[in-house]
């Protein structure tokens, strides 16, 4: 079985009894049919499908903010004008240490 992604991520394969739930009935005799109530399609969605798909969202939207931080922290890395002063520098290294 493929696996399957969303968003690049790889998602959790089904189980062998998931599968099997998810495999579309087989009718039984020739020219079998559902009953009318029964014919429609149905779909429903956890709450915590929900939550996924506001998160994903959620990440979706932040990712274009950090490119707007990104982008000319890039420009000035290549043109060489960027840089960044040693005491960042220093602190940084203290902050990681404690």
């Amino acid at each position: 079985m493929k696996p399957l992604k969303l968003n690049g991520a790889a998602l959790p394969q089904p189980n062998k009894l998931q599968r099997s739930a998810l495999a579309p009935a087989k009718a039984v005799g020739a020219g079998a049919s559902l009953p009318a109530s029964d014919a429609a399609d149905s779909i429903t969605v956890s709450n915590r499908a929900e939550e996924v798909g506001r998160l994903v969202a959620k990440v979706a939207e932040l990712s274009d903010l950090r490119q707007e931080r990104i982008e000319p922290l890039r420009q000035q890395i290549a043109s060489g004008t960027y840089s960044v002063p040693a005491s960042d520098i220093a602190d940084a290294i203290l902050k990681d240490e404690q």
